[in-house]
């Protein structure tokens, strides 16, 4: 497979982990509004051929509530 450079500017990876255990978790704080929410201001504002909003796995930060990565800057909130 040969490498391409992204179609994106950016990525916004949202976690929607789930855990089944009881532990918390970032699908217990909301983070599948989170991702709608992105997702339809992303679209409102134009900007999905630029920016891409995906559903991620954990990022192993629950402890500090729902958790989005924006690559390439590797800035997390």
């Amino acid at each position: 497979m040969q490498q391409a450079p992204s179609p994106y500017r950016r990525m916004l990876f949202v976690c929607v982990n789930q855990r089944d255990n009881g532990e918390a978790c970032c699908a217990d704080r909301g983070s599948a509004a989170i991702l709608e929410a992105l997702n339809g201001r992303i679209k409102s504002l134009n900007l999905a051929r630029h920016i891409r909003v995906a559903k991620s796995g954990c990022h192993d930060v629950c402890a500090k509530g729902p958790s989005i990565m924006v690559f390439p800057d590797n800035v997390w909130y």
